[in-house]
């Protein structure tokens, strides 16, 4: 309460040890996914082949592959019908 900003300011910017990340992992997006508008992936999530993501939603969890999902937070909501 005696500074001006919450934000560790001196930690990061003076500190030469300062190695803290806020980093759960990298976004993995394999292939022929398709990924609605604003939707929002957090680290650490893989989106698997073939994976269809709603608009607007908010990603926490990995899927599973030809999954159709959506929603805050983000849950399945039927498996993608795969035609030869």
């Amino acid at each position: 309460f005696n500074t001006f900003s919450t934000y560790p300011f001196r930690r990061i910017f003076f500190d030469n040890n300062y190695t803290e990340t806020f980093s759960k992992g990298p976004i993995i997006v394999e292939d022929d996914v398709w990924i609605g508008t604003d939707a929002l992936i957090l680290s650490g999530v893989k989106l698997s082949r073939g994976t269809v993501v709603a608009a607007g939603s908010v990603f926490v969890k990995s899927t599973e592959p030809y999954s159709i999902v959506g929603g805050n937070p983000a849950k399945f909501i039927k498996k993608r019908e795969i035609v030869c």
